[in-house]
């Protein structure tokens, strides 16, 4: 009897030892579980930040390329392209900047599109198309008060040209102060300039005529001759009547010249106080060909 006792309590044991590592096992693979989901969180995290440090990596990429760019540009400064813009600009600026006409020479602030042209030297500039200047009678512009102190026969420059208003223009390096007009660059140039010329009768003697001798001069002026060149000349002695209201007589030269940059051109006329002014009728000019 004391045997099937023993054996029936030990047979009651075997099921809560079962139940026992039942539970355990249950434990450990929650635990598991839950290592395993830190460590695929871990894992997320991880690529978060790898990413993010990937995207500051490439930022800072862009940033050095474009300083690497910038460095480029500032070293290739001294290229023709770079020196070329830079003059172009400078021009613009300069050309837009109001000077005193007694003081300073013109320049002008018509800039066209073209071919550009740079002049040799320590000074050499940079000018779009090619250098053009037409100057024009000056409607302020009084030929008696030009006359003051001119003796009769005798000719002297003409200084009240426009070289910015209305039809007149100056452009691509040309420059203009005080009757010159200055020439920036080496080549042949057609110069012409143009006196219009008014008589305007007394009508004290209807018998009695007045003859006037009319003298128009076009000079270049150059470092290397020490006086002006006579390039153009007109001349024609003209009787008017006294009696008659008014008399007209236009005078014009043209002609294909070679000049070196510098060289100063203007016009010379006897009898100033009998020319007209107007910006049509009177003008002067040079353009590279």
């Amino acid at each position: 009897m004391k045997g099937t006792e023993t054996y029936a309590s030990l047979g009651s044991i075997e099921p809560v030892c079962l139940h026992k590592q039942v539970a355990t096992l249950t434990r450990a693979v929650v635990v598991l579980s839950v290592l395993v989901a830190l460590l695929f969180v871990g894992l997320i995290c991880m690529a978060v930040l790898l990413y993010g440090e990937l995207r500051e990596a490439q930022r800072r990429g862009v940033e050095l390329e474009l300083q690497e760019l910038d460095q480029t540009w500032r070293a290739a400064e001294d290229s023709s392209v770079a020196t070329y813009i830079k003059k172009v600009i400078q021009q613009v600026l300069q050309n837009n900047t109001n000077t005193e006409r007694d003081n300073k020479e013109e320049t002008g602030g018509f800039l066209p599109l073209g071919p550009y042209h740079t002049t040799q030297g320590e000074a050499g500039q940079t000018f779009l198309a090619k250098p053009m200047a037409h100057l024009t009678g000056s409607t302020m512009a009084d030929p008696q008060s030009m006359a003051v102190g001119h003796t009769r026969g005798t000719t002297m420059r003409v200084k009240e040209w426009e070289s910015n208003q209305g039809l007149a223009t100056l452009a691509n390096g040309m420059k203009y102060r005080d009757g010159y007009i200055k020439v920036p660059l080496d080549g042949l140039y057609y110069v012409y300039s143009q006196l219009y010329f008014r008589y305007m009768g007394t009508g004290e003697d209807e018998q009695s005529t007045e003859e006037h001798q009319l003298l128009h001069y076009t000079y270049k002026k150059s470092a290397t001759y020490r006086d002006p060149q006579e390039v153009m000349k007109s001349a024609r002695t003209k009787c008017w009547s006294k009696r008659s209201q008014y008399g007209l007589l236009s005078s014009y030269q043209g002609g294909v010249f070679r000049l070196r940059a510098g060289d100063r051109l203007f016009v010379q006329v006897s009898n100033v106080a009998m020319v007209s002014f107007e910006e049509a009728a009177s003008y002067f000019g040079a353009f590279m060909i």
